[in-house]
Formats: C-alpha cells, structure tokens, sequence
C-alpha cells in the first residue's frame, strides 16, 4: 500500500531553521548588551541619535573595564591616564567655604559652584596644588574620561573616589 506524500512534510524543517535563526540573534543581542559598556539600547539610540564624544588621550574601554571599586586613584591613572575633566565635591552644608564643586582641567581651575569661591580668592586659571593648600581635601573625586565637545549626546565615561579609592564607575548615554 502506498501512502501519499505529507502535504507539511516540510514544514517543520523550516520552522526549525527559523527558531534556530530567532535564538542565534536573541542570544546575540544579549550577549551584546551584557559585554557592551552601553549595553543594546545606548547602542541603538546612539546611532540613531548620532554621539559626539571626546575621550582622554590615555582612555580605552577594556581599560575602562578594568576598574574595580576600592582601586587607588594611582591604579586608575596606570590604566586610562588623566582625566579630561576632575571635580572636586564637597558635602558639608555649602561646604563652609561657600563653595561646593570645583572643576579642574589641565590641572588648573576652570569653574566652580557657587560665586562664593571668588570671595576666598579662588578663580580661573589657579593651579590645582594652590586650590589644595586653600581647601580641606575633598568629600568626593570624580574623573571625567569623556564629554561633548559640542554639548551633544555623548557616550560619558566617568569614575568617582572617596578617600582616594574608586566607589563608583559610570559608563551610559548622555543625553543632552
């Protein structure tokens, strides 16, 4: 006796072949997204969006990768060298100086929070070690190893200490 050819003989073939195909991309979209410093949707936004991003000469993400919390300020410099940008926080109600955040480039001032730092004598251009004689050590470190040069989106890149020691690393989408 002969049977007739299933009609759906091939079907189930290709319905194999297509979740084989939809479980290869969703696994990479995951593992994407878990190796990426911006994950899937900053990567995604990101090129739609278009970035404008500057890094520090000595930046490299598997550098960037590399920081753990608790690692010395020096550890981080071996890894990404300077930053572009270092702010000084200070938590205290106003800091009783008057001044609460202090930006440096180059090692020298560049702006600051509050005018009141201008009554202490504190102004553009003073070398970083004079500000460190003036002022007590402060609250909070943070590196900026990326920015905008245009005040875009960019991709930021940020590292933070407290007594010297790294608390916390920031890498996500700024969206200005």
């Amino acid at each position: 006796m002969r049977f007739a050819p299933r009609r759906h003989e091939g079907q189930g073939l290709k319905r194999t072949i297509i979740f084989t195909i939809v479980i290869g991309i969703a696994s990479g979209a995951v593992w994407y997204h878990l190796t990426s410093l911006d994950g899937l949707p900053g990567s995604i936004i990101g090129t739609i969006l278009g970035a404008d991003t500057a890094y520090a000469s000595g930046y490299s993400e598997r550098g960037f990768r590399a920081i753990q919390p608790r690692m010395s300020q020096e550890n981080v410099q071996e890894l990404l060298g300077p930053p572009l940008v270092e702010t000084w926080s200070y938590y205290e109600p106003r800091n009783r100086f008057g001044c609460t955040a202090l930006y440096f480039e180059h090692d020298a001032l560049v702006s600051w929070f509050y005018n009141e730092c201008e009554s202490l004598g504190i102004g553009a251009g003073m070398a970083m070690a004079e500000v460190r004689r003036r002022f007590k050590a402060p609250d909070e470190v943070i590196w900026w190893y990326s920015r905008s040069p245009r005040s875009l989106n960019y991709r930021e890149r940020v590292v933070h200490f407290s007594n010297g020691r790294v608390t916390k690393k920031i890498a996500h989408w700024y969206f200005d």
